[in-house]
């Protein structure tokens, strides 16, 4: 697994490849979002590969707070009956995708996913 550093150079390195292969002068937001949205397009097997050697629990979990993550937490009873898990194994589960640092606990206590691609592959409408 990728660390974050790792993947955020490369998201980056990725991002300016295709940006500055195209334009000659600074890209556009809008060009910028254009890049993102095809990277996490080409990536999104690699996620769904990477979410697949998580436990059913874990991975579910994962793609909830992906989803839902930015109205709700995930110990929460609206994320709970969204999952359907029992408090225990929504806190293992949580427990779970922090030690294996796919999630931080913020300032808020609050999680949140610590890669941002996964977040925009399972927002993509």
């Amino acid at each position: 697994m990728a660390t974050l550093l790792q993947r955020i150079i490369s998201i980056t390195n990725s991002c300016l490849k295709y940006e500055f292969a195209y334009y000659k002068d600074l890209p556009s937001e809008k060009a910028m979002e254009n890049t993102w949205h095809q990277y996490a397009l080409e990536e999104k097997t690699n996620i769904t590969n990477e979410i697949g050697l998580l436990s059913t629990n874990q991975a579910k979990m994962m793609i909830a707070i992906a989803k839902y993550g930015d109205n709700i937490t995930p110990m929460s009873k609206e994320l709970i009956a969204l999952t359907k898990f029992s408090l225990s194994s929504a806190s293992q589960a949580v427990k779970a995708l922090e030690s294996k640092n796919y999630l931080m606990l913020t300032n808020q206590n609050t999680y949140k996913l610590v890669d941002p691609l996964i977040k925009y592959i399972f927002s993509i409408k």
